[in-house]
């Protein structure tokens, strides 16, 4: 009567079945999971199966497996259910498709529970994600109307307004702008090259270039990289649009080069 009650308890898998052992014990008789069925394994006989193939496994310790699973399912959605209860407010950002929200809805589906430093961290992400929010709106409410801003009251040192910029010309010619940057960076050669990042303006709008600094504003009197910011410069070199970013461009093989005044930030 037990062994009957036993049985009827089991689930089996598709290609397991019922069987005695030769105490008389009721098995469940499936495919062996180390061989796959093949009766060999690396490199001879499978000692699992004793090279049959099938093996034999009481349906007592089958059927406390697939009790103990039953009862971690249960565990798991009564874990996930009191997550839910208790951080409600979680569960937009949960549903993000950002690399840690997928890691951490994952370990919720799995283990149904998350540590209190990985809910700490939720609840900052959505602090962060709040305050990004409402920069955005802030920022839209304050957006400036296309046409509102010209050059004469742009600083060339901050993000210029897309409205402002226009095409590089390619071709070589005399540059006159603003120097708004000024770096040192490797060369070919292993030694350190400075570049700059000139602004161009013809009075109504204006693009950005970038390239190495002519070698007579390097040694002029009075100049060097530490000087050059803010200066207006004016040398000769051939320039080139970027083929993915609009208002910019390259300038090389810089010619001659002179500071020819000061720029000031307007008001």
């Amino acid at each position: 009567m037990k062994d009957r009650d036993l049985t009827r308890s089991l689930v089996l898998n598709p290609g397991e079945s019922f069987g005695t052992d030769a105490k008389g014990r009721p098995v469940v008789i499936r495919t062996c999971i180390r061989c796959e069925g093949r009766g060999r394994y690396f490199p001879g006989v499978c000692f699992r199966c004793n090279g049959k193939g099938v093996e034999q496994v009481l349906a007592s310790t089958v059927l406390a497996k697939q009790r103990r699973k039953a009862y971690e399912n249960q565990e798991r959605v009564r874990g996930m259910r009191s997550f839910v209860r208790g951080h409600s407010s979680l569960l937009p950002l949960l549903r993000e498709k950002s690399p840690f929200c997928v890691s951490l809805r994952q370990q919720l589906i799995r283990k149904g529970s998350l540590s209190d430093k990985q809910i700490d961290s939720l609840y900052a992400t959505r602090e962060k994600c709040a305050r990004k929010e409402l920069e955005k709106a802030d920022a839209q409410r304050h957006v400036k109307v296309p046409g509102s801003q010209t050059v004469e009251n742009t600083s060339f040192f901050g993000r210029i307004p897309e409205e402002l910029l226009t095409d590089v010309l390619p071709g070589r010619r005399q540059i006159t702008g603003v120097v708004t940057s000024v770096k040192e960076r490797m060369g070919f050669n292993g030694y350190g090259v400075w570049k700059m990042l000139v602004v161009v303006s013809d009075g109504s709008h204006c693009h950005k270039i970038y390239g190495s600094v002519p070698k007579a504003l390097l040694v002029a009197p009075g100049a060097g990289h530490a000087n050059l910011r803010g200066k207006i410069v004016s040398f000769t070199a051939a320039v080139s649009p970027s083929p993915t970013e609009k208002g910019f461009g390259y300038y090389s093989r810089p010619v001659g080069g002179e500071i020819i005044g000061e720029y000031h930030n307007p008001s």
